[in-house]
């Protein structure tokens, strides 16, 4: 089975496995199901479906995926709407219309980054109005992470991707008094919330980019959990790599409680070895009543 329209799809995979194609003229969403031997591609037979669309902006999520945006009607009309596909089993093959976002955006991508306790976030890059939009899909709210006036250029058309704090947007182009630029440059997001949020340096030191501190860094960052600094505003690694815990105390994540088991359980192995020696010498000896 093959796509017949291949004008203007989008693609998004989700941590199910399987990897999702929407766009052009038809609503029709396919799925390629990269679990199944042979690899199957299928198309699925959809309710409540938007409105066909060209170049939208899709990201996986959950069972399905989340689409927002792109090219509708005459190639013209940009749409802000965010819809959601669902394969869970009580909304099967099923969409969902979400929300309209404050931006409306074709040919953008999507990125979701999900972190332990904090709210899910949807971030879009390669727009027109903006360099980067985020979407809080808990909240049903749309954001501008980035509000300095320093913040680069918008440009359409960019690529992104997270990992874990991090968003990372590259390249792009912009159109003015009929110039094209296009733009080979790089830049990092890092979020910070989550670290903040965080009062357990276990659950700080599991996400990439949090570290853990008993006293402020600085005035500025009255938090336990920390995400960084004004001058360094994500740590690439934790306590002494990159000198902001020295002491054991105030980074117990050197030291992991399963290694706190391993030594309490060769203690007790030691002590239980050392009892039965005593205990075997005495045996030999007259008067005490041999250790079988």
């Amino acid at each position: 089975m093959t796509i017949d329209e291949t004008d203007g799809l989008s693609i998004a995979a989700n941590p199910s496995g399987k990897v999702y194609i929407f766009g052009g003229k038809s609503n029709n969403v396919w799925v390629v199901d990269t679990s199944a031997s042979p690899v199957t591609l299928m198309s699925l037979n959809a309710t409540n479906p938007p409105e066909p669309r060209k170049y939208a902006a899709l990201v996986g999520y959950g069972n399905g995926f989340f689409l927002h945006g792109g090219m509708v009607g005459n190639n013209s009309a940009l749409s802000a709407e965010v819809w959601q596909f669902s394969t869970d089993a009580d909304n099967k093959n099923t969409w969902t219309y979400v929300a309209s976002t404050t931006f409306s955006a074709s040919g953008h991508s999507a990125v979701v980054s999900i972190l332990p306790g904090a709210n899910n976030t949807i971030y879009f890059a390669g727009l027109t109005e903006d360099f980067v939009m985020a979407y809080d899909i808990t909240h049903n709210v749309t954001y501008r992470p980035i509000t300095s006036m320093m913040k680069p250029d918008a440009r359409s058309y960019s690529s992104i991707a997270a990992a874990g704090n991090r968003i990372f947007i590259t390249g792009g182009q912009s159109e003015s008094a009929n110039m094209t630029r296009y733009y080979n440059d790089g830049y990092q997001l890092v979020n910070e919330k989550y670290c903040y949020s965080q009062s357990e340096c276990d659950a700080c030191v599991s996400n990439d980019g949090c570290s853990w501190c008993s006293s402020p860094i600085a005035s500025a960052n009255p938090y336990n959990c920390v995400a960084g600094n004004g001058t360094r505003t994500f740590i690439s690694g934790t306590c002494a790599a990159d000198n902001v815990m020295k002491m054991l105390e105030h980074c117990p994540e050197l030291f992991p409680s399963w290694a706190i088991a391993l030594i309490v359980i060769g203690g007790v192995v030691i002590i239980g070895v050392i009892v039965f020696g005593i205990m075997k010498l005495r045996g030999t000896k007259s008067g005490y009543d041999p250790v079988s």
